[in-house]
């Protein structure tokens, strides 16, 4: 991301619109949705997803437990994949991540199809998360030397740590966007390895805050985003690991 590696580090891209719960939803849309869509992403799935809400009641706040059917399209290899359930779309790309050029007419087929078959009054929330997993050819690593974003240890610490997470919100266009940001470390792949997971969620923070015709150039402008918030959470010695593609 930012500039154009030949290893990218993505593991996973997604790009998820949850839209206003006045938004009608039945099995008959995800049908038709199919339809539109079964040229590019020919396999079909069903799921039952559950997820945790919390709930106002009379005795105060409690956590409650929701079922909701979710439908997924699959391309051939299962590589790429289209979700859609109540309120919600959402488009996801796995490794091998080729590049955004590639993802992006994705997510415009896939709203765009969405947009044909259900009257959708406004949108409650957009975001773009990028999960980069990035390991690293040696058992000792020096964080400094890796990542720009990263845990500060003080000089009476120990600099070896077993493990971490490292997490911060930081706030965009006056606070109507927000962009958090997590590094922690990961189990490695190889032997006398280290791994991290960076992960990148940038997202509306206001509701109905962009509009619907406007939705797909706020995720164009929001990549732009990701990429230079990416950029400036790692080191020249990482994108040399990446290897930089020729133009």
């Amino acid at each position: 991301m930012g500039h154009k590696y030949v290893n990218p580090p993505v593991v996973e891209a997604v790009c998820e619109f949850r839209f206003a719960p006045s938004t009608p939803w039945d099995t008959s849309i995800a049908a038709r949705l199919y339809e539109r869509m079964k040229h590019v992403f020919p396999r079909e799935e069903r799921r039952d997803i559950h997820e945790l809400e919390v709930v106002q009641t009379e005795v105060g706040i409690e956590p409650k437990v929701r079922q909701t059917e979710r439908f997924m399209f699959l391309s051939a290899d299962g590589n790429e994949f289209i979700q859609v359930g109540p309120q919600l779309l959402a488009t996801n790309r796995l490794k091998p991540y080729v590049s955004w050029e590639a993802y992006q007419p994705t997510i415009a087929l896939a709203f765009e199809a969405l947009m044909s078959v259900v009257p959708v009054d406004s949108i409650e929330r957009i975001g773009l998360r990028y999960i980069n997993r990035i390991e690293i050819a040696s058992a000792n690593v020096t964080l400094d030397d890796y990542f720009e974003f990263r845990p500060y240890t003080g000089e009476r610490l120990p600099k070896a740590m077993a493990a971490f997470r490292l997490a911060g919100l930081f706030a965009f266009d006056d606070r109507r966007a927000g962009c958090k940001i997590e590094l922690a470390n990961a189990i490695a792949e190889t032997p006398e390895a280290t791994a991290f997971l960076l992960d990148i969620d940038y997202f509306t923070t206001e509701a109905e805050s962009v509009g619907i015709h406007q939705a797909l150039e706020w995720v164009w402008n929001a990549h732009q985003r990701v990429e230079d918030v990416f950029e400036g959470c790692i080191t020249d010695r990482l994108r040399e690991m990446f290897g930089e593609a020729q133009p």
